[in-house]
């Protein structure tokens, strides 16, 4: 088992929470050139072993490139700093962040049903 990477990390919290998320995968913040790289192949080795650990808890939509996975399990990521939050709370918490000068965003759901990850477009 890995736990790196926004899968991994995501994963960890709804095995440990026995719940599910939905992942809205264009919502997650991304730096300039990653999906392109990505489309070219240069995808790192502990990424490989982040998805292949995940594969199983994770059903992405058909539509969603294959880079674009990729790059949800990138051992680079910042999964760390994921974070969940009752929905009603979420965007005070947002504007108190944008308030402090740190980048956030909601890229997801969590609901009730067995613990994995549906990802979305």
């Amino acid at each position: 088992m890995t736990g790196f990477g926004l899968l991994g990390h995501l994963l960890e919290m709804m095995t440990g929470s026995k719940t599910r998320a939905k992942l809205f995968a264009g919502r997650v913040p991304v730096l300039d050139g990653i999906v392109e790289l990505a489309e070219q192949g240069v995808v790192p080795g502990g990424t490989k072993s982040n998805m292949e650990f995940v594969q199983h808890s994770v059903q992405f939509a058909q539509e969603l490139p294959e880079a674009k996975r990729w790059v949800l399990a990138d051992a680079q990521t910042n999964g760390g700093l994921l974070a969940a939050i009752p929905a009603a709370q979420s965007r005070k918490a947002i504007s108190a962040l944008a308030r402090a000068r740190v980048e956030a965003a909601i890229i997801g759901e969590v609901f009730a049903g067995p613990a994995g990850i549906d990802v979305v477009g």
